[in-house]
């Protein structure tokens, strides 16, 4: 390697602040969080029922406008359980002090799925095809983070 004279160093404080839209249709969808509801969407030519929403259909190429309530009730269509995290200061696996059960939930009348946690349960109880209830943060804000995990229904 090369010594480089002559170079000078500039640090100039920069603010890399940023505002992100998610899109109207997510924007909507996470509005239905506020107050505990998944919002679908309903393709007007096959019927298929989205969610998370999409503009247009994947099956027909329809554009959908038609937004239904979905229930808080789904059922479980496939499942992982994680046993490591990627470490946020190394960036390599962690050991999880607990397993974390990563599941593709349907909703309650749609026909595709969310990635979310089920919690509130052994990985052993979980199956594919029982169904599981969505668990809300006490306090809302309209994002994500509101729907905390789904645990099994009783």
């Amino acid at each position: 390697m090369q010594d480089v004279e002559g170079v000078v160093e500039l640090s100039l404080p920069m603010d890399a602040a940023f505002n992100w839209s998610v899109g109207a249709y997510m924007e909507r969808f996470f509005g239905g969080f506020k107050h505990k509801k998944f919002l679908g969407i309903k393709c007007p030519d096959c019927g298929k029922v989205f969610v998370p929403p999409r503009m247009i259909c994947e099956d027909c190429f329809a554009e959908t406008e038609e937004w239904l309530e979905l229930g808080d009730e789904g059922t479980v269509e496939g499942y992982t359980v994680a046993y490591v995290k990627v470490d946020e200061k190394t960036g390599g696996l962690a050991d999880l002090d607990e397993p974390e059960i990563i599941a593709l939930i349907k909703p309650e009348g749609a026909d595709t799925c969310l990635i979310h946690r089920i919690a509130e349960a052994n990985p052993e109880d979980i199956e594919v095809s029982m169904r599981v209830r969505a668990v809300w943060a006490e306090e809302i804000r309209g994002e994500l983070a509101d729907l905390r995990y789904f645990k099994p229904a009783t």
